[in-house]
């Protein structure tokens, strides 16, 4: 039963690492931008307000994603640095979450994107957008860091105790 319990905890970690991500790589980083190059599909400013509220569901599932990971990750790996990094990661997606992400879309709906007028709101909107973009990237490079101490600190993981225990002086 102990056994099943750490496989299920490992299982679920990766899983919500994969999920953010995911979340970051194909959803902002691939799924919205091919949204917004549509042209002879959509008109830019239809797109944009398509691409609204996926943007907002991709941010929920990343701070969903963030909120099991700060749960899990004590009892999970063994490193105090992966559960810092647990709650950073938090962090970075409720901010981007709740201040970053409604700013931006407050910015860009301000802007007729056909003209690119009036020229001060689309520099406030691109300002907004490249802090999102900076967000996401700061967020993608803390779950890298997280896959990395998990693969080598996760409880009860093969070679985990000899690292883990200091050597006789």
């Amino acid at each position: 039963m102990v056994e099943l319990v750490i496989v299920v905890r490992h299982l679920l970690g990766f899983l919500m690492l994969a999920v953010c991500m995911g979340t970051i790589v194909v959803g902002f980083g691939m799924l919205l931008p091919v949204l917004d190059a549509q042209q002879e599909l959509l008109d830019a400013n239809l797109a944009a307000a398509v691409g609204r509220p996926l943007a907002l569901r991709l941010s929920d599932t990343l701070l969903t994603g963030a909120m099991v990971l700060a749960v899990i990750t004590p009892s999970w790996v063994r490193h105090r640095m992966a559960t810092t990094l647990a709650l950073l990661l938090l962090s970075g997606a409720t901010l981007q979450r709740i201040v970053v992400l409604p700013r931006v879309h407050e910015a860009w709906s301000l802007v007729d994107r056909v003209t690119g007028r009036p020229l001060d709101r689309v520099l406030d909107a691109e300002r907004w957008s490249s802090v999102h973009l900076g967000i996401l990237t700061c967020l993608f490079m803390i779950s890298i860091a997280m896959v990395w101490l998990a693969s080598r600190w996760s409880s009860n993981a093969p070679g985990v105790a000899a690292r883990a225990t200091p050597r006789p002086a």
